[in-house]
């Protein structure tokens, strides 16, 4: 059952965070397989590092042909992890309209909830129109304001649009050579979610950690949301920093 905003009696706010994980056919084979693994690892990480003061909530949606709502957004405590199975086309452009819905709906993800974390995955280009939905979480509505990352899995072609989803988030983007830099990445994410929630100010946007060259692709350029105008590059992400104030819906 989904996350209701009506029943959360408790004086924690919830730090939201949403994974849209590719489950195409291409990831059949250690690929998906290393993603149960991080996935699982990560969440059980959650449960034994996360404040009291602050309620970890978790949504994970799939995409192929078309995106599922494999957890609908749940306290951490409460989240059994059942692994993925590959299969199918890359519909991103439905994962991102899900995610973004469910963002914009104040009974998913309340106004009093801290910035939204959302973390992309994916192993190829996606072969459904995508842009339009893609310009529309990025740059319009809640969605807007969710802190971002991501990792390419091996094929390179498909950088660009990857680093679209990062435009302006100050992150870069992780370079998964091959399964077995799945775990690393989820390590990362893993780290700047649990600074965030041990922090005084949990809306201030965490830097990823520095990553090795080899997960580092020559043409990742992001901006820094906090310095308009201007680009980064490298392996050190910058850090957004934004108020620890009451979300300012439109």
């Amino acid at each position: 059952m989904a996350f209701d905003a009506s029943n959360y009696t408790t004086n924690a706010k919830p730090l939201p965070v949403l994974l849209l994980l590719d489950v195409s056919g291409s990831m059949t084979g250690s690929n998906i397989d290393e993603l149960n693994k991080a996935v699982s690892t990560m969440i059980n990480e959650f449960k034994k590092t996360v404040a009291k003061e602050i309620s970890l909530v978790m949504s994970v949606i799939t995409f192929s042909n078309k995106a599922d709502v494999h957890i609908p957004m749940t306290p951490i405590e409460n989240i059994a992890w059942h692994d993925l199975k590959a299969g199918g086309g890359t519909n991103l452009a439905d994962a991102l309209y899900q995610a973004k819905s469910m963002i914009e709906d104040k009974n998913v993800v309340p106004s009093r909830a801290y910035r939204p974390a959302v973390i992309l995955v994916s192993d190829g280009y996606p072969n459904y129109n995508w842009e339009k939905s893609m310009k529309e979480f990025i740059e319009t509505g809640r969605s807007s304001k969710c802190d971002r990352m991501a990792m390419l899995i091996g094929e390179r072609g498909a950088a660009s649009v990857m680093n679209e989803f990062l435009k302006g988030s100050g992150n870069p983007l992780f370079f998964a050579n091959d399964a077995n830099d799945i775990s690393k990445f989820f390590k990362f994410v893993t780290m700047t979610t649990t600074t965030r929630t041990l922090s005084q100010a949990p809306n201030t946007v965490v830097s990823m950690p520095k990553f090795d060259k080899k997960n580092m692709l020559g043409e990742t350029v992001v901006s820094n949301a906090s310095n308009s105008g201007q680009t980064y590059s490298g392996p050190a992400a910058t850090v957004v920093g934004v108020s620890d104030s009451e979300d300012d819906d439109e």
